[in-house]
């Protein structure tokens, strides 16, 4: 997986593509390593536009030869790019239909990039916002994965259905979905075992929204 908004400005190109030097840059260190797999270009339209045009020859010939003048075969894997283009048209509340905000999202797209660059990805598939219950699945798996981490540490906690939903509505953002999940459960669920320790209570026991609806607190039995 490649972050694209690391290579926002030209002088951060290199470190992409490599250089005359020899340096390979991110992309030919992990094509030397590996021949087949997937390449995730995360947020695409955050590269600088000297990338893009790497993207003509990636999916054009399967190859590409890079700035330390290495060719690297591209044949053993599968390029997929993500972009939030388009995303507003998804966000705004509407009752258009989703094919009319698919085709809103899709003519985005095709002004933000030259067209022999979108014409040579097989596949535009435009996601659906996430789901309250989908939403939900996402917070619960990112709960039992910080719970997982602290019970190795001696910490047991179960969390109630108001704090599940309280992480839920904090993690979800409205342009970057579910990515801000796994730090908001970590920095809440956090924030309540510090509270305890400070209190001198043992972190163990159950999670629960305080009284204000401010945070998270762990409640022991007694």
């Amino acid at each position: 997986r490649f972050d694209m908004s690391e290579f926002l400005h030209e002088d951060a190109v290199k470190l992409f593509m490599g250089d005359e030097t020899g340096r390979p840059g991110r992309l030919g260190k992990v094509l030397s390593e590996h021949t087949r797999g997937i390449l995730l270009f995360d947020e695409i339209e955050k590269a600088h536009r000297l990338i893009w045009d790497l993207f003509l020859q990636m999916l054009d010939a399967a190859r590409i030869t890079l700035a330390d003048h290495r060719t690297y075969d591209l044949s053993g894997f599968y390029i997929v790019c993500t972009s939030n283009i388009g995303s507003q048209q998804l966000l705004r509340p509407t009752r258009l239909p989703f094919t009319t905000l698919e085709r809103a999202v899709l003519s985005e797209l095709h002004r933000s990039f030259r067209p022999e660059l979108i014409g040579r990805f097989d596949e535009k598939i435009v996601f659906r916002p996430l789901s309250p219950e989908v939403q939900r699945e996402i917070g619960r798996l990112a709960i039992e994965q910080e719970l997982g981490r602290l019970r190795e540490q001696g910490i047991e906690l179960e969390v109630s259905n108001e704090a599940v939903e309280f992480l839920v509505r904090r993690g979800i953002h409205k342009t970057l979905g579910a990515r801000p999940m796994k730090k908001t459960v970590q920095k809440f669920v956090g924030d309540a075992i510090g509270n305890a320790l400070k209190s001198k209570v043992t972190p163990s026991g159950r999670l629960n929204v305080s009284p204000r609806n401010r945070r998270l607190i762990v409640v022991t039995s007694r």
